[in-house]
């Protein structure tokens, strides 16, 4: 199968993008990436980069179709050695955001060190990462090396069905009213104290259409707001609360709602978690975000869902529990609980599920 479908220009040099975080999320954003022949994908594979060298990755989407032994156009053990071989364009980071075992900010140390920072300009970084929070450490590390010199940062919500299983990367399309792609903003430091209505820059916004732009040959789409976080609120609390019961229980949310009584049971669960949930979004940005009757159409797609036969995706974070890895858990539920004891919300559910899955980590943390 042709890796591109694009138009290739012969007088416009191809645009050099790193993808950091070669999982099954990875691997899709990249081959979509090298399906626009004006760019130049380079990755960092860290745990998979002999595999990635020696036979390429072996794609089965019912998007793109079944593709074997993709490589993209260069692959590299480490960002640093990713970094001696800039400069780029955009460095998008796909790798799980887990700030208790590997912060972005070390992730992407070479950035903001000699050679790099010394002989390019910063690249403008994506970071397509579950959770909420995740760029303030990676926002602060970067003003602290560059001083007053400008840093972009976009953030993304996903909505992605891909696992990784074996050697093998699966992806298909969520199915129902939940549509596959990336919702993108620039990221705006103290979002949490101050949110007021903000209008991204005109820069910002040239930005944010041109990395829309680069999907576009394999149809992914990738939609612009003013303000991401709300967005990845949203999204999180989907993670936060059903994910994270599969991460505990380890059974898939489609059997768990195939039995009427027990549906019964996990909705009552489900709609005082999300009330928790909601309670901590509204105190942030506002009630008329987050309307209760919002919650409700929520709980009822994700049931419809997992009830249908049309995903059979697994919540990342169940399959990290499944192979001893350490989860997102401070991302998807610790950012959430610290937010709710800042603005005073009782959330008891929500403190429960942390703290079982705390427990989970320490484990998973130990043993790596």
């Amino acid at each position: 199968m042709d890796n591109t479908v694009g138009q290739e220009s012969s007088t416009i040099p191809k645009e050099d993008i790193l993808l950091v975080g070669f999982g099954a999320v990875g691997v899709i954003y990249a081959y979509a990436l090298q399906s626009n022949r004006n760019v130049r994908v380079s990755v960092v594979a860290r745990s998979n980069y002999q595999t990635v060298q020696d036979r390429g990755v072996d794609i089965h989407s019912t998007k793109f179709g079944h593709i074997s032994g993709w490589r993209p156009d260069r692959v590299f053990p480490s960002v640093d050695a990713a970094a001696k071989s800039g400069p780029y364009s955009f460095v998008v980071v796909c790798t799980k955001c887990l700030p208790d075992v590997l912060p972005t900010s070390t992730l992407l140390a070479p950035f903001f060190e000699p050679p790099y920072v010394e002989t390019h300009s910063q690249p403008v970084y994506a970071l397509l990462q579950n959770g909420v929070g995740i760029e303030r450490d990676f926002y602060n590390h970067a003003i602290m090396k560059l001083g007053n010199r400008n840093i972009s940062i976009i953030s993304g919500a996903l909505y992605i069905a891909a696992n990784l299983r074996g050697d093998i990367v699966e992806h298909s399309e969520w199915g129902g009213s939940i549509k596959d792609g990336i919702i993108a903003g620039t990221y705006r430091p103290f979002w949490d104290e101050n949110p007021s209505d903000w209008t991204p820059e005109p820069t910002e916004s040239k930005t944010l259409g041109h990395f829309a732009q680069l999907f576009e040959p394999a149809s992914v789409n990738v939609t612009i707001v003013d303000d991401i976080q709300p967005v990845k609120f949203q999204k999180n609390i989907i993670n936060a609360a059903i994910s994270s019961l599969s991460a505990i229980t380890m059974v898939h949310p489609s059997l768990a709602f195939r039995d009427d009584a027990q549906e019964a049971h996990l909705r009552a669960h489900f709609s005082a978690l999300l009330e928790e949930l909601r309670l901590i979004a509204s105190s942030v940005f506002g009630i008329g975000l987050f309307p209760p009757e919002n919650m409700v159409k929520l709980l009822d797609t994700i049931v419809a869902l997992y009830k249908s036969s049309e995903t059979q995706h697994f919540p990342s974070i169940m399959l990290d529990r499944e192979l001893g890895k350490p989860m997102e858990v401070e991302v998807i539920l610790g950012e959430c609980v610290r937010l709710a004891r800042r603005k005073n919300v009782s959330c008891p559910r929500l403190e429960t599920t942390y703290a079982i899955l705390s427990v989970i980590q320490y484990r998973a943390i130990s043993k790596s």
